[in-house]
């Protein structure tokens, strides 16, 4: 796409040419990370240059090579050919060597002629080499001198190297590519590049990961984009609204006057989307990334949907880009994979500046009424600026006035088209090329509404673009910038009849045109005709009126109002939940922007807190998000008091509704995290000025909203109420965050002083322990004794406090009762051992406490923690072993099912078998049959290591039927199978497999045995080799399950070697064919199956999936692929087998299978070549054109692609390049390249198309 010729190179003159050869020398060095300015040049191209065009001066030892051969390297730079006598009098004018020449050679530097005219065939070039040869005869160190020259060919080559250059170069011979640019002036055509990039302290840019209420500084921002941009697959997002200079700080980036470490300018590629770029950014980026250059895209007014294409390119091996795009729609979600940053708009006094650079005539008074008129936006600024005439003022205008005069600009009043101005502001963008009668052209309706015809409108939307108060992407028309666009439309609301609005914009109009004309409706807050419009939507009878039954146009209309009139929206929104709360469930994120006022806050949160309670889908863990977001202390998105806030939180936390206290506690945490905070979405609400929401101004204030909430968790934490235990937990959680930043340790320590007094509370111990573990030798001496004080008040008391804090726990390690630090430099290993060593401990203490064991009993069937060494430290203190087993049975039967856990019954039988055999193995037994754990009898089992008697026990379980299958699943466990001989293991999977919903478990208790056994270098027991058949035998492919694929396929691997399972391979691939032809599964699912199969029985499994007749092949052959990108099934078959079998009936199977064998090889950073076996398939095929074609059709992905699909034919496109001396094939060869270049050319013409469609849009 990026093509530059040797014909391109011949037309440029002498002066163009020297300053091509100069700017790859400096993009040369560039790219060797050296620095631009060793490269000099410059002068008239007719003057005395002393036979030096263009000069690089690298300090000596300087690495460097190929087209700047040399540190000290020297261009001629000519037009003209230069033939042998034109060399010699060039280097030595009257027969005198040129000084510079000559100090080249001392350097032992390089001497380059360049001609753009030249031709240097083999001999050609020879012969000029050999002059400049002769030319430096009797020189001194001439030997050191490197001669050579570039003729046009090796400078379009050069160029080629540095792809960013080429729409720069093209430009230069009058061959530009469509929209595309090297890097320049983009920002302002009129301003040169060496124009000095403005901007002051108040010029703010917010990078989208590191939200602050503040943002940061130009050169911050700038320095982070840089650092970004710099690695190759990363990608920025630049927005802002229209007219605040986003371009021309994109520009910035590539500056080396600003800041420091610039981007290199040589690897820069413009475009802006409004030129309708061809060919389209999709394109381009995929050429490139496929040819692995290094380059930085920018895209400028980039869509979102672009943005995502281009992103998806970009982040792909073997992609070297780095991509930027700029916006000005601010409203969208943060891109997967993309560093976004907001650019503010400008301070008054950086506007006036700016004014006086561009406009020096300017008077600063003049200056100042501009930038305070412009609101911060440049191009607004820089457009009145422009219509003042010489000696001329705008002092003293009113806005109104000075609106005048921005739009009128030098040219006489035109009441036509301003009436034209505001029929089009009305919508956000419209369709501005259809003239035709069509009554739903766009440009017929506004037309009609102000009594024009389409060509009127047309025609002043014309000048409207020359102004620059039109914008245009493709076929698209809006009035931008919109601060202008938002005036003109409250003014035409005021104008023109509602009654020609509602009938061309809304009754008659198109699904797009609606929702265009409220999207600008919702910028006009201040607009009393827009409100009365909005309030009339929502009115009986309304357009908006039955919230719970939009569509999706209704729902998008119903959200761009919103910012109109947000009382009256949450009013709908009031009474639509009342009676159907899920319908709200579309709508937590507008009533998160209405929150932002403290006045709807309570409104807001109630009813979204009503909506979350109602829901269901998968939408909600977001939009609980987006709840609890409301709470945080910074990047909450709403001007609420710490006060309000907790009045909803203290509604709902002390409600009867378990999802509403749920929704409670949610909220209260984050109102308890003093170190963490992220936005979950962004703040904007159509016109409305918005920030962050609340934002402490100092330690004061943070002090303040900490003590205030910790009043609160008092309340809660010191009753019994329905949250009191999970407040305490809350505070817990946040303990530590909330020492070190809330302002309130004095506070927080009286706070967990009176909870321990009226409780014990080991969350709270912990809590401080973990503090003081991660935290305490850095802590100042003061707070570190008052921590200490607190922990020690807090440490537990007696027994059973030791036990909830240690054995029912979160798993802390490293607790224990002792002092802080008694134990620097203990690893986490050891933490853990000493930790379980103290639950044990603890385990045997409560053994011998029958009151302290009936009090903790149901917590420890109920409960997750260090039970397995509890329950082994029963044991070691329990004299009576079989009364305690009975007492923990008795607590878990009292258990309901859903809570129940076993594992301290787990460790307690595991010590027990140690000790005591004979009993343990007599409980075992009891439990097959019990009431209670014959359900769970399989996890007990394998508590201790199977044996003769465990394995007659698994039988009996299975025999009895009362255990569900799943249970035996924990067979598959922690190698519990090891133990059993293969005879019983066989019959074992064999009888689960049985059983309903035992298919899968047998297969995974199987599949881990034989895992194990490799693991162990065992080799795999006839047994399982026949079980695993008969498992595989017994497939349905009814389900659809990776893991369980994954295991069927790993079985078949292991148990289908050797003639025996040649026929059941046979039979897995007839029965898998059948069950995909007749829709009962996807090949898809089922990739690790074949590639088992095809490991284990590959002539076995191409018989079975593909033998037969030509029906059946074609059967097969669609099974294979429909495996898609996942596995390519065939891989694994040996080459000659492959061949061998295609061989037994050549015609059908070497075409048929030429389509699902690989056929192309990747290597990293090299061009695609064929694989072996492709190439084997040419050779031995009766009919190597069909397999060949059968081969480009896999130049098309089968798996899907990202970007274009025209780049990647393109690439691939090469493979016909190396067959073109192939035996017997030149003919297919050039037939398939003739049909590959109008596929190609087919597709391009298509995404062309279908990207101007979706890319070049405002909305």
């Amino acid at each position: 796409m990026f093509e530059i010729t040797p014909n391109d190179i011949a037309r440029l003159d002498d002066e163009k040419l020297r300053t091509v050869v100069s700017r790859l020398c400096e993009a040369e060095l560039r790219q060797r990370g050296l620095s631009s300015s060793c490269v000099t040049w410059g002068g008239n191209q007719d003057a005395a240059d002393g036979g030096i065009d263009v000069r690089i001066a690298l300090p000596l030892g300087s690495m460097i090579d190929g087209f700047i051969p040399r540190p000290a390297t020297g261009f001629q730079v000519k037009h003209q050919d230069m033939p042998r006598a034109e060399i010699l009098d060039e280097m030595r004018p009257n027969g005198v060597m040129r000084p510079a020449i000559q100090s080249l050679a001392d350097q032992a530097g390089a001497y380059i002629i360049v001609s753009s005219q030249g031709s240097t065939a083999d001999p050609v070039l020879t012969n000029r080499r050999v002059a400049m040869q002769e030319a430096m005869q009797g020189v001194l160190n001439a030997d050191r001198l490197l001669l050579d020259f570039y003729d046009r060919t090796r400078i379009a080559t050069w160029v080629r190297s540095h792809e960013a250059l080429i729409p720069w170069v093209r430009e230069q011979v009058g061959r530009t590519i469509v929209g595309w640019h090297s890097f320049g002036s983009w920002a302002y055509a009129p301003d040169p590049i060496t124009a000095e990039y403005l901007f002051d302290d108040k010029l703010r840019i917010h990078p989208s990961k590191r939200n602050t209420d503040t943002g940061v500084s130009a050169l911050e921002g700038i320095r982070q984009m840089r650092n970004q941009l710099r690695e190759p697959r990363s990608v920025v997002r630049l927005v802002g609204l229209s007219g605040v200079g986003k371009t021309r700080l994109v520009q910035a980036l590539f500056d080396d006057r600003v800041g420091v470490q610039s981007l290199n300018p040589s690897h820069a590629i413009y475009t802006n989307m409004a030129d309708s770029p061809d060919p389209q950014p999709t394109g381009l980026a995929s050429e490139l990334a496929a040819a692995g250059t290094s380059a930085i895209l920018v895209v400028d007014n980039c869509p979102p949907e672009l943005h995502q294409r281009l992103s998806e390119v970009c982040r792909q091996e073997p992609s070297k880009l780095s991509l930027i795009t700029v916006e000005y729609d601010i409203r969208e979600d943060e891109p997967e994979g993309t560093e976004v940053f907001t650019l503010e708009t400008s301070s008054p006094e950086l506007i006036g500046k700016l004014l006086r650079q561009r406009f020096p005539t300017i008077s600063q008074t003049d200056a100042r009424t501009i930038a305070e008129f412009s609101g911060g936006n440049a191009r607004i600024a820089i457009a009145l600026a422009a219509t003042i005439e010489r000696n001329g003022t705008v002092a003293g205008l009113t806005d109104d006035q000075l609106f005048q005069r921005l739009f009128v600009q030098r040219h006489t009043p035109d009441e036509s088209l301003y009436l034209v101005a505001q029929a089009c502001a009305l919508v956000y963008s419209f369709e501005g090329e259809d003239v035709s009668a069509d009554h739903m052209a766009e440009l017929i309706r506004l037309g009609t509404m102000i009594g024009k015809t389409a060509q009127d409108v047309y025609r002043h939307v014309a000048e409207l673009q020359r102004r620059d108060l039109v914008q245009q992407r493709g076929v698209w028309r809006a009035v931008l910038p919109h601060a202008i666009a938002n005036r003109v439309a409250a003014i035409a609301l005021q104008n023109i009849p509602y009654a020609a609005i509602d009938e061309q914009l809304l009754r008659t109009a198109s699904g797009r045109l609606m929702k265009s004309f409220s999207r600008r409706l919702g910028y006009l807050h201040a607009s009393k005709e827009a409100q009365a419009i909005v309030k009339k939507w929502l009115g009986k009878q309304g357009l908006l009126e039955d919230v719970s039954n939009f569509n999706d146009l209704g729902k998008a209309m119903f959200e761009n109002v919103a910012p109109v009139v947000p009382e009256d929206v949450l009013s709908a929104l009031e009474r639509t939940c009342a009676l159907q709360p899920a319908a709200g469930e579309h709508y937590v994120e507008l009533l998160r922007s209405i929150a932002y006022e403290p006045a709807h806050f309570r409104r807001c949160m109630t009813l979204m807190a009503t909506i979350l309670a109602a829901g269901q889908n998968n939408e909600q863990s977001r939009r609980r998000e987006i709840f609890t977001s409301m709470f945080q202390l910074c990047l909450s998105g709403t001007q609420a008091t710490i006060e309000q806030r907790l009045g909803v939180l203290g509604s709902l936390l002390r409600s009867s509704d378990a999802k509403l206290r749920a929704l409670g506690l949610a909220g209260l945490k984050t109102a308890l995290e003093a170190w963490h905070f992220n936005s979950v979405s962004n703040f904007d609400f159509g016109a409305w000025p918005r920030d962050f929401g609340y934002w402490p101004r100092n330690t004061q204030d943070v002090r303040h909203w900490f003590a205030a909430i910790l009043k609160l968790v008092e309340t809660l934490a010191r009753d019994d109420g329905l949250v009191a235990s999970d407040a305490r937990a809350a505070l817990a959680e946040k303990f530590r965050g909330i020492w070190h930043r809330g302002g309130v340790c004095d506070e927080l320590a009286t706070l967990c002083r009176q909870i321990t007094r009226l409780r014990f509370w080991p969350e709270g111990w912990l809590a401080v322990r973990q503090t003081l573990d991660l935290d305490g030798k850095g802590m100042e001496a003061e707070r570190l004794a008052q921590l200490v004080g607190i922990e020690q008040d807090l440490r537990p008391a007696d027994l059973s406090e030791k036990v909830r804090s240690v054995v029912l726990s979160p798993r802390i390690h490293g607790i224990d009762f002792e002092d802080f630090d008694e134990h620097p430099g203990e690893d986490s290993s050891a933490k853990m051992a000493r930790t379980e060593a103290l639950a044990r401990t603890l385990g045997k203490a409560v053994a011998t406490n029958e009151e302290i064991l009936a009090s903790l009993v149901p917590a420890l069937v109920s409960s997750d923690g260090r039970l397995w060494s509890f329950g082994a430290g029963l044991l070691d203190g329990t004299t009576d072993a079989a009364a305690l087993w009975d007492c923990l049975v008795a607590a878990l039967n009292a258990t309901e099912e859903s809570l129940r856990n076993l594992q301290v019954l787990r460790g307690f039988l595991n010590a027990l078998h140690a000790k005591d055999p004979a009993l343990a193995t007599a409980l075992l037994d009891s439990s097959v049959d019990h009431e209670t754990l014959t359900y769970v009898y399989p996890l007990l089992q394998v508590a201790i290591q199977l044996d003769h008697q465990g394995i007659a026990r698994l039988k009996r379980s299975l025999a009895l039927g009362k255990t569900p299958a799943h249970m035996f699943t924990y067979l598959a466990y922690g190698r519990a199978t090891d133990p059993i001989p293969p005879s019983d293991l066989k019959e074992l999977v064999l009888t689960i497999a049985g059983i309903q919903g035992g298919d899968a478990v047998a297969i995974q208790i199987l599949q881990m045995r034989l895992h194990s056994d490799k693991d162990r270098n065992e080799p795999i027991a006839q047994e399982l080799v026949d079980a695993g058949r008969e498992l595989l035998r017994q497939l349905s492919f009814a389900t659809k399950n990776d893991q369980g694929d994954y295991r069927i396929g790993d079985i078949a691997k292991h148990c289908l070697t050797g003639d025996q399972g040649a026929a059941v391979a046979t039979g897995i691939c007839a029965t898998l064919k059948a069950a995909v032809t007749t829709y009962e599964t996807h090949a898809f699912y089922h990739d690790d199956l074949l590639d088992g199969l095809f490991s284990a029985q590959p002539c076995a499994a191409l018989d079975g999936l593909c033998g037969g007749d030509r029906e059946e092949l074609d059967r097969g052959i669609q099974v294979l692929r429909g495996v898609g990108s996942r596995k390519q099934p065939l891989a694994v078959v040996p080459e000659a087998t492959l061949l061998q079998w295609c061989d037994q009936d050549p015609w059908s199977r070497y075409p048929a299978l030429a389509c699902v064998i690989t056929v192309i090889e990747q290597v990293k950073d090299k061009p695609p070549r064929w694989t072996s076996l492709a190439l084997r398939f040419l050779e031995r095929a009766p009919d190597p054109a069909a397999v060949l074609q059968q081969f480009v059709c896999q130049f098309r992905p089968s798996s899907g692609w990202r970007g274009s699909l025209a780049a990647i034919l393109e690439t691939n496109a090469a493979l016909l390049d190396q067959l073109d001396e192939y035996p017997g094939l030149r003919e297919a060869v050039v037939l398939e390249k003739e049909r590959l270049q109008e596929w190609i050319k087919s597709e391009r013409v298509r995404e062309t198309a279908s990207n101007r469609a979706r890319d070049e849009r405002f909305e």
